[in-house]
């Protein structure tokens, strides 16, 4: 068994959740990163939306913590997969705050034993991590598409590249499958 050091983990999490009595505060605790794109699932929450958005975006907040010494948890489907065979589409947030960061992405699969006997994912159950050789997203990988410098954005279709090989590598350790994905619609 491989043991891994790993120092303090700022998890990306929907804003809404910060806000529950309770589990907010408890939250609070492991300096979450909050994501505040997403609207709310009752209406009256969008206007405590407004309110706790901070200036900066999420991306921005993700560099500040990856400055101060933290790693960055995240879903790169963007929420939870109840899908017991296939994975979601991947996002390219990952990939981006990567790139600008110089910070490598470590792929960690989870799978639930339970997930094909019973045709769900359990919501409770033995979970299996298994941890992916890290990504580094660099000039002699991604040379072929012309790489601006450093801390100029990649365009899209490199991160597009970037994010499917994420979500390949993410298949093999979670023990699902990916479906064919149109380039077009990989959200942004």
């Amino acid at each position: 068994m491989v043991r891994l050091r790993v120092g303090p983990v700022s998890f990306i999490i929907d804003w809404m959740y910060g806000r529950i009595p309770g589990l907010g505060w408890l939250l609070n605790r492991f300096h979450p990163i909050y994501v505040y794109n997403k609207p709310a699932r009752y209406k009256f929450l969008d206007e405590l939306r407004g309110k706790y958005r901070p200036a900066e975006g999420t991306a921005h907040l993700c560099l500040n913590s990856l400055e101060l010494g933290r790693h960055i948890a995240l879903f790169p489907e963007g929420k939870r997969n109840r899908d017991p065979v296939f994975l979601m589409r991947g996002r390219m947030g990952a990939a981006r705050i990567a790139q600008i960061s110089g910070v490598p992405i470590v792929p960690v699969g989870i799978d639930f034993t339970a997930r094909l006997k019973r045709g769900r994912v359990p919501v409770i159950g033995k979970a299996i991590f298994r941890v992916g050789k890290s990504l580094i997203v660099c000039r002699d990988k991604y040379g072929q598409y012309g790489i601006p410098s450093s801390g100029q954005p990649l365009s899209t279709p490199i991160l597009r590249d970037i994010t499917s090989e994420v979500m390949d590598r993410l298949a093999l350790l979670s023990g699902k499958f990916r479906r064919p994905e149109n380039p077009a619609k990989i959200d942004k």
